[in-house]
């Protein structure tokens, strides 16, 4: 059972290791074909700043006085031109299929007599950009002879339009890596609950084993001497060898009525009989079955019955072994003489809170209690019996029951269990 536990966690490593890989290559080739896309992006631009000093000669410079413009002489018509310069722009990277902002400056090349810039902010960041000279040499020539602009764009948003473009690639790529973390994560959660629920089965059936091994043992014994009476032994002899198989009986049928009755509640086959059952008169019967238990260690009772409203709506027989597995649990789990006080109060439903001085729970035990087939650890009290399967039954009974129940514990220090019922509307 070792080494194929230990197997098993290293085929996990290795599909780890595995995910890990997949997970590098595919970002490392999502990288590749960024870059490769950025490279084509850039070549695009190159080619698209000669249509747009196609464009610009075509419908720009022929329509305006750019000697005036440079001159700054007419505001109206450096307006007119800044303006008819951006429509033309926007409509060749329309028509180039470049969906995305852009920032560009228009600098004469010669002189400082003309800069003017989309946004003066990133001056510097547009004139790394990309370039390109308008026109011809000598347009503005009757100012200044081979005067020229030039025109630099960047594009800010560059690497958010490449992601678009890649949006099907990227998009289904992880997707599908996180599927398979996803897939991963829920195989290791598994393989750790399976491995888990071996173990709370294998202490189980170990419990089971001793648990019935005892009566049997007993009531093995007690027959064979029953077999061996003689008519001159008496009557009282054999009649206390006939009551300690029937002790030990009806133990066994305990402790069967226990596993199946889990079995049921488990498969959901139960249906409880709800009726108007007074919880206080509940909580007496339980302590009346484990008087002389608890008598037996030197422990005892502390009852602070509280509530006024005392009845709810329960099924009895379940009720009784709601109240009876949690006063057991405290006075099995309690190494010196057990103490337990049972209190009751209204809020506005019924509290019922069973306390007691034993060996308390720790944070993690505390988290796993409700647990099928969990016990918690007994330190020094070996002689701790059962199957860890009443705290359970005792959930899902409340659970069943519409109620709740909460655990407050500390190691050492003893453990406190605080059941909430709903009690009926008053007519």
């Amino acid at each position: 059972m070792k080494f194929r536990s230990q197997y098993i966690w290293l085929i996990s490593g290795l599909a780890a290791l595995a995910l890990v890989g997949l997970i590098v290559i595919q970002m490392s080739w999502l990288k590749g074909v960024f870059h490769e896309r950025e490279e084509k992006l850039i070549e695009r631009m190159d080619q698209l700043l000669q249509v747009v000093n196609h464009q610009y000669m075509a419908e720009v410079e022929v329509k305006f006085d750019l000697a005036a413009i440079l001159q700054h002489n007419d505001a109206q018509e450096e307006r007119q031109f800044l303006q008819a310069f951006q429509e033309m722009f926007d409509e060749v990277l329309k028509n180039e299929g470049i969906n995305t902002s852009y920032e560009y400056g228009l600098i004469t090349c010669k002189s400082d007599d003309f800069k003017w810039y989309t946004d003066p902010n990133q001056k510097d960041d547009i004139m790394q950009g990309h370039t390109v000279k308008l026109g011809e040499c000598g347009q503005l020539g009757r100012l200044k002879s081979g005067e020229h602009f030039h025109f630099y764009t960047i594009l800010p948003r560059k690497s958010l339009f490449i992601f678009k473009q890649l949006g099907l690639a990227i998009g289904s790529s992880l997707i599908f890596i996180l599927i398979l973390i996803g897939a991963f994560a829920y195989t290791l959660a598994t393989i750790a609950r399976q491995k888990k629920l071996s173990e709370m089965k294998s202490a189980f059936i170990n419990n089971l084993t001793h648990e019935f091994k005892t009566p049997i043992a007993t009531i093995s014994l007690a027959a064979r001497t029953l077999n061996r009476l003689k008519p001159e032994d008496g009557f009282q002899k054999a009649k206390t060898y006939a009551s300690l198989i029937d002790q030990e009986s009806k133990r066994l049928e305990n402790q069967v009525d226990k596993i199946l009755q889990m079995a049921v509640i488990d498969a959901g086959n139960f249906s409880l009989d709800l009726k108007a059952v007074d919880v206080h008169s509940s909580i007496r019967q339980v302590l009346d079955s484990l008087k002389l238990i608890i008598e037996k260690k030197g422990g005892q009772f502390k009852l602070d019955l509280s509530a006024q409203n005392t009845v709810i709506k329960a099924d009895e027989l379940h009720l009784f072994n709601i109240i009876y597995n949690l006063v057991d649990n405290a006075i099995k789990y309690s190494p010196t003489a057990p103490f337990i006080c049972i209190q009751t109060r209204n809020s506005p439903g019924l509290e019922l809170t069973i306390q007691d001085n034993g060996i308390g729970m720790s944070k993690a035990e505390q988290q796993q209690i409700f647990a099928p087939f969990f016990r918690s650890d007994t330190g020094d009290a070996h002689d701790v019996k059962g199957f860890g399967l009443g705290l359970s039954y005792v959930k899902k009974m409340m659970d069943a029951h519409h109620g709740n129940i909460q655990v407050s514990s500390q190691a050492g220090k003893g453990t406190s269990f605080t059941l909430f019922f709903q009690t009926p509307e008053p007519s």
